[in-house]
């Protein structure tokens, strides 16, 4: 059976600047993305405007391992 990599729990949508949001700095802590760093979260649903969207997250390294510090 394959496994699953199972990721923190996100932080809400309206607290995220425009580049966590888009993907360009981690989702967690907001640092700038390398292509060496960058560890996508996979696609997520949310609603705007009564329509689903999908949104792409990203996060660094140590976010995407679950770590905190």
């Amino acid at each position: 059976m394959p496994t699953r990599t199972v990721f923190p729990e996100l932080p809400p949508l309206r607290g995220l600047s425009e580049w966590q949001f888009r993907g360009r700095d981690c989702v967690f802590c907001g640092i700038t993305l390398a292509p060496g760093n960058a560890v996508d979260l996979g696609p997520r649903r949310y609603w705007r405007g009564g329509q689903p969207c999908n949104w792409f997250p990203r996060a660094c390294k140590k976010h995407a391992e679950g770590s905190t510090s």
